[in-house]
């Protein structure tokens, strides 16, 4: 009777316990037919250690972060590596099909599905001069095989001034997940290849009539924006399989801003000369050409170290431009509506990249 009560209490505390253990684990229900953004749940982080290294040594205890993470803010050095790891409960069944939709990561990772490796962008490696870096979002698939789901992304970063995962990842039912994927393919697509058409038409526009230096201004601001476009958010540049070493498509990104703002402005005072002001419009030229080369000649390992206090700059310098058009809107110069509209259009297109 003793032995039948004890095994009995110890089976209750066995329950128990694993419910407990579960309750930890947070609980995803897949079954609705969308994705869900993988930013409320905690990523357990950790920093300067592999997968293998987690799974050998149990006693390892990871950091509790949410996504979007850079690594830095949590006092971790710029450059290294770490592993970052969810483990999530679902309401579907075997054998169903889920998609894990992955952006922008730094600088480049090894994706591990319950303990399986499924796929890397990059080379993930502890050692600097093995690493190397990529950007390539994209779909990963994989069929549940059972009612807990473990991913893990082991991440190195030699070469930016800081590593992590930017974007969060989003996970579903494969046909959402998907839709979602396309959809945002085809909205970048749609943007860049609308303003490749105007680079184009101004540029022939330009040609025939010379003396409108404004049409070759405006030509160049949407050849950048485009350009701007391909080499952020789902990385069209990557998706059309354009062969394009790492370092030139983080070039590309940095140069595209520094010129759609020298170009923009330049487009501007073509057209409305009088009203802006000598002094300042000869240093916001000199600046963002100046800006323009350093991207161009230093390496993306140094650049990138400067790249919040560019943004910081750029956004005075757009704020500025901003107040000029609305003195002209209020001012009702001819052409305005139309100057400055397309101005303020380029520009949200450009931007609209997370």
């Amino acid at each position: 009777m003793k032995v039948k009560f004890t095994l009995l209490l110890g089976m209750l505390l066995f329950v128990d316990l694993n419910n407990t253990a579960n309750a930890s684990i947070p609980f995803l229900q897949l079954s609705k037919n969308e994705g869900i953004v993988l930013n409320k749940e905690a990523w357990k982080f950790y920093f300067g250690h592999t997968y293998e290294d987690i799974c050998k040594d149990k006693s390892l205890v990871g950091q509790d972060v949410l996504l979007p993470d850079s690594w830095k803010k949590h006092g971790c050095a710029a450059k290294g590596y770490g592993t970052y790891i969810f483990k999530f409960r679902h309401d579907l069944p075997l054998n169903e099909l889920v998609t894990l939709h992955l952006l922008t990561i730094g600088s480049n990772f090894d994706l591990f599905i319950n303990g399986t490796k499924f796929n890397s962008v990059g080379k993930f490696s502890v050692d600097a001069n093995k690493a190397i870096s990529d950007f390539k979002p994209g779909l990963h698939s994989f069929e549940i095989v059972k009612d807990t789901v473990e991913i893990v992304l082991q991440v190195s970063n030699y070469e930016y001034r800081t590593g992590g995962i930017w974007f969060p990842p989003s996970i579903g039912k494969h046909n959402a997940v998907e839709l979602n994927y396309l959809k945002a393919i085809f909205f970048d697509s749609f943007l860049c290849g609308s303003l490749l058409i105007m680079f184009v038409y101004f540029l022939a526009f330009y040609f025939i009539k010379k003396e409108q230096k404004t049409a070759l201004m405006f030509a160049i601001l949407c050849l950048f924006a485009a350009i701007r476009i391909a080499t952020t958010g789902e990385v069209l540049f990557r998706q059309m399989g354009v062969s394009l070493p790492w370092e030139i498509l983080v070039k590309l990104e940095y140069i595209s801003i520094a010129m759609m703002l020298l170009f923009g402005y330049l487009y501007l005072i073509n057209f409305f000369s009088l009203d802006a002001n000598k002094k300042i419009a000869r240093f916001i030229i000199i600046m963002q050409s100046i800006l323009g080369l350093f991207f161009i000649v230093v390496p993306v390992s140094i650049s990138s170290e400067i790249i919040p206090y560019f943004l910081i700059f750029c956004t005075f310098v757009l704020a500025y431009i901003l107040v000029l058009i609305l003195q002209l809107f209020i001012q009702k110069r001819a052409l305005v509506y139309y100057v400055g509209g397309t101005f303020i259009f380029v520009f949200i297109a450009a931007i609209n990249d997370a």
